[in-house]
């Protein structure tokens, strides 16, 4: 009964943090897009200035 108990304990703490690695992962690629896009946006209007 212990050893199910520790090990229901450990699977909900794993479950937790991965889900708290996926959604950084998430908000850091959306950062990185987000990014990506504005520094072409930059480039672009440059290039329509000159």
């Amino acid at each position: 009964m212990r050893i199910m108990l520790n090990r229901s304990k450990s699977g909900g703490i794993s479950r937790v943090t991965n889900n708290q690695h996926k959604i950084m992962g998430i908000l850091a690629y959306i950062n990185y897009e987000e990014r990506l896009i504005w520094k072409i946006i930059q480039r672009n209007y440059h290039l329509n200035i000159i």
